[in-house]
């Protein structure tokens, strides 16, 4: 019955006294059922603090370090020496030297059963200092396993720190294996890690397989994760049946599997632990191929892919069936487990996979918008013998894929031996893809890949005129130069390579390549006047003289007639392009141009007021047929305007009066009538002379 404090004090005073010898009597009482001496009176303190309120010291045969316990003070050095301890009034028969180890056994019971609940630290550091003295070291077998037994039977709160204390005593090392099994067994079934300081005993390693299995599925029922994997590598475990071994996986799968799931998690990855320790044991060779199939599928629905993989390892998984395979991948790819899929196709059931089975799995990890997934199931040989009516359909889900891993889909998918049988069609659409691609990334890998399919040779020209035209638009010179090469180029009609041209022209691109390869296909060389002329008035209103200089090269534009040819001067002179104007007046359509339309042209360059356009039209040939009413028309039209300059360059270069009209004139002036006064007058002198008149204007 519990004795408080008070009703202690009142026994005390009414005489009530203890021995040593009864205070350990009553704790190892309470410590065989399973209490500590803080858990209800009497306890040791209890009896102490009464007699402390009486005036009473400890009882004659108790040491003061029995004392420090009860009361839950630190232990000093004048109580551990050999003569604190012998307190015997009387005679006695144990030598004064043998008192000490004599004692600390019933000592060392008392320290384990009155655990300090509120300063554990202290109660390790006073199991220190007693089992660091000299006489804790003669200690016997018996003593040792009595006060770990005591300390399993009282639960103290100190278990693993004691345990791995006591074991560190000479005689503990000698406990028997039966010894061993016991106290493993209870610290197992206490969830005590305690075990583990028991497990690094020499005896540990004989003990025998009946009695580890046991302690292994106990410990994997409680989920001591880190202690199964321990026990499993003691020698009993290497020879524990199939059927123990089975009982373990599957224990071990259980709770990595248990909600809440997370990879990551201590107790994922200690079971994770577990699992290779047990898939290491030889029986393991021997599972059932059936229940590698049912636990594999259970791991890989709770994305335990770690586990999964570990699973494949073992032996039987060689023997999984090809439905169950089946099964696994839809599992896989749904928990985007990529690499247990590619694992998974070294499977001899995943490689016997028919192409029909292997398409669904392929278009639902295209789904899942998982390329990693169907990079491991297109390399499964299944995939070679997918014909191109299921290559196309997958490729136009692929094509609609709205992710940054589509052009990896489409990719893989074209690798494959069906895509050579893909219609232009398909191919115009995959080459679509890569030219949108490549603008993202700047990489014509995609685009390679795809120009070499064989379909690509038959794409319709309409196909190639649009990816030309998008090709330049984004100015992709690389994708443009793998276009225009295709067959479908060679045959664009003239009216198409006219249009790119001119597209070309107008989006104001920035490289000559475009022009150098348009103009070098057979259409380039059939384009008509009409079309010749558009796109030169294009390039000289804009200014690209490279271009120019490219259009005048078709024999169209050798033969440019002169309306268009006058028309294409005429806009590079209103666009202020005089490089252009030059390039067009030195082509050979302009040196045909008759005197009419020389005429004309110097006419809209005074208009202009350019005389530097009016000099360049000098040097035509049909200027030097002009006559002498047309250049004195032109003359006057240069004075009203001011334009000295266009009369003639400095030096007396090219101009208006050099022309052979304006020296006829000066020659035929008193013979004909002249309309202007003053151009007669500046007819009568020479060129330096009307030049230096010209600049005092």
């Amino acid at each position: 019955m519990p004795v408080q404090l008070e009703l202690a004090t009142v026994l005390v005073a009414c005489g009530a006294r203890f021995t040593f010898a009864q205070l350990l009597a009553a704790v190892a009482s309470r410590a065989a059922a399973g209490v500590t001496c803080s858990e209800g009176a009497p306890g040791p303190s209890v009896w102490m603090q009464a007699y402390r309120q009486h005036g009473l010291s400890r009882p004659h045969d108790m040491p003061a370090v029995a004392e420090a316990l009860c009361m839950g003070k630190e232990l000093t050095e004048d109580m551990l020496v050999p003569a604190a301890w012998c307190l015997s009034e009387g005679p006695t028969t144990t030598p004064s030297q043998e008192v000490l180890p004599h004692q600390l056994p019933s000592v060392l019971m008392l320290a384990l059963a009155t655990p300090q609940e509120r300063d554990r630290a202290l109660q390790e550091r006073q199991l220190v200092q007693l089992l660091q003295l000299p006489a804790a070291q003669q200690l016997s077998t018996q003593a040792a396993q009595s006060m770990m037994t005591l300390a399993l039977e009282v639960q103290s709160q100190h278990l693993d720190s004691s345990v791995g204390l006591l074991l560190q005593l000479p005689e503990a090392q000698q406990l028997s294996r039966s010894s061993i099994a016991q106290l493993l067994q209870s610290l197992i079934q206490r969830c005590s890690s305690a075990a583990r300081h028991l497990l690094a005993l020499p005896t540990a390693l004989e003990l025998d397989t009946e009695i580890v299995v046991r302690m292994l599925e106990t410990a994997a029922a409680s989920g001591q994760d880190k202690l199964v994997a321990e026990l499993a590598r003691l020698q009993a475990a290497q020879q524990m049946s199939s059927a123990a071994v089975q009982r373990l996986l599957v224990s071990a799968v259980q709770r990595a599997v248990t909600p809440p799931i997370n990879p990551h998690n201590s107790r994922v990855l200690a079971a994770l632990e577990w699992i290779r320790a047990v898939t290491a044991f030889p029986a393991a060779r021997h599972l059932p191929s059936s229940l590698i199939e049912e636990l594999t599928q259970l791991v890989v629905t709770s994305h335990q892919e770690d586990i999964a993989l570990q699973l494949l390892q073992l032996p039987t998984a060689q023997q999984v069936s090809n439905d169950a395979v089946v099964q696994l991948l839809h599992a896989a790819i749904k928990a985007h487990a990529a690499t247990f899929v590619h694992r998974l196709g070294y499977l001899p059931a995943a490689r016997q996979l028919s192409s029909e089975t292997l398409a669904p799995l392929v278009q639902a990890a295209a789904t899942q918008v998982d390329a990693y997934c169907l990079n491991g199931l297109l390399a499964m040989p299944a995939s070679q013998q997918l014909n191109v009516a299921v290559l196309e359909q997958l490729l136009q889900w692929a094509l609609n894929m709205d992710s940054d891993v589509r052009p990896d889909v489409i990719s893989q998918l074209a690798e494959l031996p069906a895509a050579q049988q893909l219609r232009g069609g398909t191919v115009l659409q995959l080459l679509e893809a890569a030219v949108e691609y490549s603008e993202r990334n700047y990489d014509y890998s995609l685009l390679e890949e795809f120009v070499s399919l064989p379909g690509a040779q038959h794409i319709s020209s309409s196909g190639i005129e649009k990816l030309l035209q998008t090709a330049a638009a984004r100015d992709q010179d690389s994708a443009f130069g793998l276009l225009v090469a295709l067959p479908a180029a060679k045959q664009l009609t003239a009216a198409s390579v006219a249009q790119l041209l001119h597209f070309a022209i107008e989006e104001e691109c920035t490289h000559y390549w475009y022009f150098c390869l348009l103009a070098a296909l057979p259409a380039a060389q059939q384009l008509s006047n009409a079309a010749v002329a558009q796109l030169l008035q294009a390039a000289a209103s804009r200014g690209t003289c490279r271009q120019l200089e490219l259009l005048l090269q078709p024999p169209a534009a050798q033969q440019l007639s002169s309306r268009y040819t006058v028309q294409v001067i005429e806009a590079a002179m209103l666009a202020g392009q005089h490089r252009c104007m030059r390039l067009m007046c030195e082509s050979p359509a302009a040196q045909q141009l008759n005197a009419a339309a020389v005429a004309w042209l110097l006419q809209a360059a005074m208009r202009l007021e350019c005389d530097g356009c009016v000099r360049t039209l000098c040097w035509l040939p049909g200027a030097q047929q002009l006559t002498v009413e047309t250049v004195l028309s032109l003359i006057h039209a240069a004075l009203q305007h001011r334009l000295p300059a266009c009369l003639a360059g400095p030096s007396g270069s090219a101009g208006l009066l050099s022309l052979p009209a304006a020296q006829r004139f000066s020659q035929q002036h008193d013979r004909r009538p002249v309309a202007c006064s003053s151009a007669r007058r500046l007819c009568q002198c020479s060129a330096a002379a009307v030049w230096a008149a010209c600049k005092a204007l």
